[in-house]
C-alpha cells in the first residue's frame, strides 16, 4: 500500500518552490560575489514588501518578513522595469538600509525587477562591496528568465492541482445525489450542488402543476427570486427548453431574451436552462441566473449539465414508475409536500438571514362544504371539482405569483410570492370573487350549481418564528 504524504501536493509544491527560490539567490550571491542577496514579492493590495528568499555572509543583516512601502527604502523602485544600481551614501542613505544591524559594510545595491504582464510583481536586490561587472548583465537576464520560467511552472503545477481537487469534490457532489431519498428531496440537494459550483447565482426550479409550467423553487442564497411562481410563457427560453428537451444558453442583453416571462425583472447576466429528463419524458427545467457572464463557462456547463443528468437517473433508479405517471405533483395535479414544504424553508431560511425582501405567505384553502357534496356527486364529479378548486386558487389565473399544492382531498396549500404586502389580499378577493356564483358541471343529465365554500386561511413566513414547521402548522391548523 502506498504511503500517504506527509503534507497535500499542494503544500509540496509552495515547499520546493521556495526551495529553489532559496537556491537561485545563494547561487547568484556567489556569481556575483555579493554579501548579500534577497528576493521581495510587491504586494500592491497590502502595501507591503514580502520577503520570499535571502541569504548573506554578514552576521549584522537580518531581512525583515514584512514592511509597508512607507517605511523601505525600496519604495520608490516598486514600480522598476530594469536593472538598477545605486551607490549607499549617493543614491540612498545609510540610516535607510534598517536591515543592517551594525555598520552598513556594502557600497552599491542592485535591484533586479521581475515583471509579470507588464507589472513589477517582485525585486532581487543585491548587496556588495564593489559595483558589479558589465558581465553580470547577461547574468542577470538569465536569473530572470530562470525566475519566469520557475513561477510560471509553479503556476501551473498548482492550477493543475486545485484543478484535480476541484474535480476530486465535483465527485462528492456527484455521490451526495442518493437514490434512496426521496426523489424530491434528491431535487433539492441538486439545488444545493449547483448552488455550490455557481456561487452567486439564482437557481430555479421548473415544474409542471395544473397544467402550467411554473418556477417553484430556488436556491437558499440566490440574489434575487422574482422568478418564483412565474409562470413560462411562450418564446421564453424556458419555453424552448420545455419543447425541445435540449440546454439554452444566453447573454442578457437590454433584459432580453427573457427566461421565463415577460413580468420577470432580472433579465440581466447570463442563464444556462437545463430541462429534466426522466423516464425519457421531460419533467421540469433548472435555471441557472448569473449576473457575470464570465462564470459559465464550458467546464461548469458541463458540471452543471452532468449534476442534473445523473440526479434523473438516479430518480428512475429509486422510483418503479411507469412513464407518463407523475413525479411531483399528485391529487388535481398539485405540488407534492416534500416541495412546496421546502418552498416555505428556504423563504424562512432567507428571511432570518435578512436576504429575503419578498413578502411570501403560505395559504390554505379548505372545502367547508365537502360533506354536503360528497352526498351529491358522483365519484368522478368529485374529482372534476377538486381539479376545479385547485384552478381556482392557483395565483397564476388571477397574474400574481404562486403555486398551489398538495396536503390531502379538498386541502389546499397555496404559496404565495409578491414584492407588494397587499398581494395576499388581493388574491383572496379575485378568489371569493370567482367562487360567489355557484360553478357549473356540465352532465348527461344537464348542468348542475355546485356551490363552492372556501376558507382561506394566510401565514406570512417570518424569519422571527423559531422554525418554518411551526408556519405549516399554523397554516394547518
Amino acid at each position: 500500500m502506498k504511503e500517504p504524504f506527509p503534507y497535500d501536493q499542494k503544500d509540496a509544491a509552495v515547499r520546493e518552490f521556495k526551495e529553489i527560490l532559496h537556491q537561485q539567490v545563494v547561487m547568484l550571491r556567489n556569481a556575483t560575489h555579493s554579501r548579500s542577496v534577497y528576493i521581495c514579492w510587491v504586494n500592491r493590495e497590502r502595501e507591503q514588501f514580502v520577503l520570499e528568499a535571502g541569504t548573506t555572509t554578514s552576521h549584522s543583516v537580518m531581512f525583515p518578513d514584512r514592511i509597508p512601502f512607507r517605511e523601505s527604502f525600496l519604495n520608490p523602485y516598486r514600480d522598476l522595469n530594469h536593472v538598477r544600481q545605486l551607490r549607499i551614501g549617493t543614491d540612498i542613505s545609510k540610516e535607510q538600509c534598517t536591515h543592517h544591524l551594525g555598520t552598513v559594510e556594502v557600497k552599491t545595491m542592485t535591484i533586479i525587477p521581475f515583471l509579470n504582464q507588464g507589472e513589477t510583481v517582485a525585486l532581487t536586490v543585491l548587496e556588495s562591496e564593489h559595483e558589479t561587472e558589465a558581465k553580470t548583465d547577461e547574468l542577470f537576464d538569465a536569473y530572470q528568465n530562470t525566475f519566469k520560467n520557475l513561477l510560471n511552472n509553479y503556476l501551473q503545477r498548482t492550477s493543475n492541482l486545485e484543478a484535480a481537487g476541484e474535480w476530486e469534490r465535483y465527485e462528492t457532489s456527484l455521490n451526495r445525489l442518493d437514490s434512496n431519498k426521496h426523489r424530491a428531496d434528491l431535487l433539492v440537494d441538486l439545488i444545493a450542488e449547483m448552488e455550490y459550483w455557481m456561487h452567486g447565482a439564482s437557481i430555479h426550479l421548473i415544474l409542471k402543476t395544473g397544467g402550467r409550467w411554473i418556477s417553484v423553487l430556488h436556491n437558499v442564497k440566490a440574489p434575487h427570486t422574482g422568478f418564483s411562481g412565474l409562470e413560462v410563457e411562450i418564446r421564453s427560453m424556458a419555453s424552448v427548453v420545455l419543447e425541445r428537451g435540449e440546454p439554452q444558453f444566453a447573454i442578457h442583453f437590454n433584459q432580453n431574451p427573457k427566461i421565463l416571462s415577460s413580468k420577470e425583472k432580472h433579465t440581466n447576466g447570463a442563464s444556462y436552462l437545463l430541462p429534466l429528463t426522466i423516464f425519457s419524458q421531460i419533467q421540469g427545467a433548472f435555471i441557472v441566473n448569473h449576473s457575470d457572464p464570465l462564470t459559465l463557462t464550458e467546464s461548469m456547463k458541463h458540471k452543471l449539465s452532468n449534476l442534473v443528468r445523473v440526479a434523473s437517473l438516479k430518480i428512475e433508479a429509486g422510483n418503479r414508475r411507469q412513464a407518463g405517471e407523475p413525479l411531483f405533483t399528485a391529487g388535481p395535479g398539485c405540488i407534492i409536500p416534500n416541495l412546496w414544504e421546502k418552498s416555505i424553508d428556504t423563504a424562512w431560511q432567507r428571511k432570518r438571514e435578512g436576504a429575503n425582501h419578498e413578502h411570501t405567505v403560505f395559504a390554505v384553502a379548505t372545502l367547508e362544504n365537502i360533506r354536503e357534496l360528497q352526498t351529491r356527486l358522483r365519484l368522478e364529479s368529485l374529482h372534476w371539482l377538486q381539479k376545479q378548486c385547485a384552478e381556482i386558487l392557483a395565483p397564476t389565473m388571477h397574474r400574481f405569483r404562486g403555486y398551489v399544492g398538495f396536503r390531502s382531498d379538498y386541502i389546499y396549500p397555496v404559496i404565495l410570492f409578491s414584492d407588494h404586502p397587499n398581494t395576499t389580499e388581493e388574491w383572496m378577493e379575485r378568489v371569493h370573487h370567482q367562487i360567489a356564483k355557484p360553478i357549473q358541471l356540465h352532465g348527461e343529465q344537464g348542468n348542475i350549481d355546485i356551490p363552492i365554500a372556501l376558507k382561506i386561511q394566510t401565514v406570512p413566513i417570518s424569519g422571527e418564528v423559531e422554525d418554518p414547521h411551526k408556519i405549516i402548522r399554523d397554516g394547518l391548523r
